[in-house]
């Protein structure tokens, strides 16, 4: 029995060895002499057989001491990974780790941008970080609205025949266009002729400048008087004052006297003198709006 066992391990040392003996050719090397060499052989064809293989100066010309200190630091490195990537899987879920490597600066760069609108820096701000959320559903809301009325601009510039890029500034230009022919006095279909609107704005100057007047002549009028004045019939006044009660024997009147209490009624000071017939409003400019 013991006999048998021996034979058949000579056996197989004696196989083992020829095709060691077969196998370091192939590699360029010596037949090995050891049962050492002869692992060393089958290992290294192993290696050679991996997908990827190593590569072949790290057999021919390498420092196999340097090539050993490096597969412990890389299997130390590999250690450190898997350490951090299990308190990353405590912490996180699985699509944190497919977030962009770069999203820390574009956060950054948003942050600074969302600074220079507000004018103040939100990077140390802690009510923004609390309220990021509602803030969030705020621009959410804001970026649908602002589609919808992208929709809408152009649906009116169909309406309307007109052409042209919708935005912020041409909407607005365009909900008052419709703001106006839905109006009780709406423009007439003339006023979008290109002949008209030269018209108007060379006419502009003018009526503004008659606009200001207005605006100024009322300023100085209710600066001494009360806003009643307009409800006085200041033609009838001008043509008493300068006619019947301009006279001396104006004061054998009563109509006078009313008039003058009238007037005095409604100047800020409670005074009448005769200048005040000729500052009573006497043009269409003067009524109220």
């Amino acid at each position: 029995m013991l006999q048998e066992s021996i034979s058949g391990c000579i056996a197989s040392v004696t196989a083992l060895q020829r095709d060691a003996e077969d196998l370091a050719p192939q590699l360029g090397l010596q037949g090995p002499s050891s049962v050492k060499a002869v692992e060393w052989l089958l290992e290294t064809t192993r290696q050679l057989q991996c997908c990827p293989g190593v590569e072949k100066q790290w057999i021919l010309g390498a420092d196999l001491s340097e090539i050993g200190s490096e597969t412990e630091r890389y299997q130390h490195l590999s250690k450190i990974h898997d350490e951090n990537r299990k308190v990353l899987d405590s912490l996180y879920t699985e699509p944190y780790l497919s977030l962009p490597s770069d999203l820390c600066n574009r956060l950054k760069e948003s942050l600074e941008h969302l600074s220079s609108v507000v004018k103040r820096s939100l990077g140390d701000d802690a009510t923004f970080i609390v309220n990021r959320g509602p803030l969030l559903e705020w621009a959410q809301d804001f970026a649908t609205r602002v589609e919808n009325w992208t929709k809408d601009g152009d649906s009116l510039q169909r309406f309307l025949g007109l052409q042209g890029n919708v935005n912020i500034e041409r909407l607005r230009q365009l909900v008052r266009i419709a703001q106006l022919c839905e109006s009780e006095d709406r423009p007439d279909e003339t006023w979008f002729e290109v002949a008209k609107l030269r018209e108007v704005a060379q006419s502009l100057p003018s009526i503004r400048e008659n606009f200001e007047k207005r605006n100024s002549d009322r300023k100085s009028l209710f600066a001494d008087y009360d806003t009643a004045i307009l409800e006085l019939d200041a033609k009838d006044l001008i043509e008493k004052f300068s006619g019947p009660y301009s006279s001396i024997f104006r004061i054998f009147r009563p109509t006078y006297y009313q008039s003058k209490r009238k007037i005095r009624r409604l100047r800020n000071d409670g005074q009448f003198s005769d200048l005040d017939c000729c500052r009573s409003p006497q043009a269409p400019g003067f009524e109220r709006p």
